[in-house]
Order: C-alpha cells, then sequence, then structure tokens
C-alpha cells in the first residue's frame, strides 16, 4: 500500500489554541471572586451583594466554559495531529511507533487534573467564611484560582496527549499490516517486526 499525505489538517492550530483559551479563563475567575468580595461584606447592603453575586456567577461561569473548551480544544488537536503524525511517519520515515505511553499518561493525567481542579476549589472554599478580614479572603481566592488554572491547563495538555496517542495507534491499526518474521545469521536469531504500509 503506497502512503500519501494526509488529506486532513495537522491539528496545530487546536493544540495551540486549547491551552491559550484555558488561561483566558483565569482573568474570568478572578474578576469572579473581586465582584463577591468586593460586594458582599460586612458593610454592604443586601442589594449590593445581590449584583456582585450575580457578576461572580455569571464570570465563574465564563470560566468554566473557557476551561472546558480549552480542554476540548486541544484534545480535537491531539485527534488531528496524531492521525498527521502517523501518516507522516509512515509516508516519509517508512515506520512508525507505539504511541501506547502517550494514551497511558494521558487516561491518567486527564482525570487526576479534572478531579485537582474540583478539589482544590472546595479545599480553598471551605476555610474562607471563618476569614475575618477581606485580605484573608482574597488570598483564599487568589490561591484557588491560581491552583485551579494550573489543573486547567494540565488537564488541556492531558486531553491533547491521550487523544494523540489514541489516533496514531488507530491510523496505525488501519494503514499499517504489521507481521512478525524469524531472523537468522551468523551467531544470532531472533524475531523481526516488519510493517507493510
Amino acid at each position: 500500500m503506497i502512503v500519501t499525505r494526509e488529506e486532513h489538517p495537522s491539528g496545530l492550530g487546536f493544540l495551540i489554541a486549547g491551552p491559550v483559551v484555558a488561561a483566558i479563563g483565569v482573568p474570568f475567575s478572578l474578576l469572579g471572586s473581586d465582584a463577591w468580595r468586593k460586594s458582599c461584606g460586612p458593610t454592604n447592603s443586601d442589594l449590593e451583594c445581590s449584583g456582585g453575586t450575580v457578576r461572580s456567577v455569571a464570570s465563574h461561569t465564563v470560566s468554566l466554559l473557557s476551561y472546558t473548551t480549552g480542554i476540548v480544544l486541544t484534545g480535537v488537536g491531539g485527534q488531528r495531529y496524531g492521525r498527521y503524525s502517523a501518516s507522516e511517519d509512515a509516508r516519509v520515515r517508512g515506520r512508525v511507533h507505539d504511541r501506547s505511553g502517550a494514551v497511558l499518561a494521558g487516561a491518567i493525567l486527564l482525570p487526576a487534573s479534572l478531579v485537582g481542579m474540583i478539589t482544590a476549589r472546595t479545599l480553598y472554599w471551605i476555610p474562607t467564611p471563618r476569614c475575618e478580614t477581606e485580605n484573608c479572603v482574597k488570598t483564599y481566592q487568589r490561591a484557588s484560582t491560581a491552583v485551579v488554572g494550573g489543573f486547567a491547563l494540565a488537564a488541556s495538555a492531558s486531553a491533547g496527549l491521550l487523544f494523540y496517542g489514541a489516533s496514531y495507534k488507530g491510523w496505525v491499526a488501519k494503514n499499517v499490516k504489521l507481521s512478525v518474521a524469524p531472523n537468522i545469521g551468523r551467531g544470532s536469531g531472533g524475531l523481526v517486526l516488519r510493517g507493510e504500509f
């Protein structure tokens, strides 16, 4: 079988856009925390707190959508790049690789990062009501935003890694016939793995 250049885009644009979009969620999370903190203090009215809460929920919703979109975009980019990379390896280099390590790493790190996002948000939120100063609340909120944002970027990268490896292996399984043949030489013997494209 003659391997031709993969017709689909390489997916690099998605791989770049994904983490960028995920990172945009960080300032929106900060805006949401600031809106709640500055509007719901002991000197604020119920009306001010209601308005601040609405702004906070809106900002945090945009932040969550940004994190989710970034993770999805990176996954799509990884899937496209995996297929493209496998076809290029077969066409140009004449050999393909086993990407099981990428699949395993992504499958472990992606759920771990998502759990980390939820856990960090919860653990930093629990002590916040006990704060007696605005600076105490600000410290917990900003630490929460930084840690959750870091986990979101890790989840984005993990999604790219998982889908890259799975797509690469899927392309190889569909387009490459592997065969094992004995190899006997002077003073040596063993098996040779051959690929037919």
